[in-house]
């Protein structure tokens, strides 16, 4: 599965739509600058994951969603918490290769 910084910001402006809120005051609330989640957007990226477990909690939306668009029905904790812990993984390596680059 790819994770694609275009696909987490327009998933995040679609939730944002949805409760009839705005990137601006998200961002506020955050303190994130809006033309930092433009640049995730125009450059593909991803943020760095204390900024999506934020934007998550403050949108009351899971990680699973936010990063793939998908909620994971998984019955066990344990399975959760691999589930959970894989795809943190997967982000933090995304993470290092962007900085690798920057």
């Amino acid at each position: 599965m790819k994770i694609s910084g275009i696909d987490f910001v327009e998933r995040i402006d679609m939730i944002l739509k949805e409760k009839k809120k705005t990137r601006k005051s998200l961002c506020e609330k955050l303190s994130i600058l809006q033309g930092t989640m433009a640049t995730w957007k125009t450059k593909n990226i991803m943020p760095p994951i204390h900024t999506i477990v934020s934007i998550a909690e403050e949108l009351n939306v899971s990680i699973d969603y936010l990063v793939t668009g998908r909620e994971f029905k998984i019955k066990s904790n344990k399975a959760k918490e691999t589930v959970k812990n894989n795809i943190l993984s997967e982000i933090n390596k995304l993470y290092l290769d962007i900085e690798t680059y920057l």
